[in-house]
């Protein structure tokens, strides 16, 4: 077997892993605490997506990304 990605975030040894039933969540559980981790990229997005507000206006979007045509990740 080979690793297909690593979840960043957990300090220590992670004692207990377990997937939702939906598929699209794993809950793990180590030292440090219980963390929920959301696999499915797009369902990530539109829960940060439904948080920010306001959406990036464009010139803030030129002040950190200077070069980059304008292209928020949220609609």
């Amino acid at each position: 077997p080979r690793a297909l990605d690593t979840l960043v975030g957990a300090v220590g040894a992670v004692f207990s892993v377990a997937f939702h039933p939906d598929n699209h969540t794993l809950v793990t559980a180590s030292d440090d605490g219980t963390r929920i981790w959301e696999l499915d990229p797009e369902r990530a997005a539109a829960r940060i997506c439904a948080v920010i507000d306001p959406k990036m206006p464009e010139v803030e979007w030129a002040r950190y990304f200077p070069g980059l045509n304008y292209d928020p990740p949220c609609p």
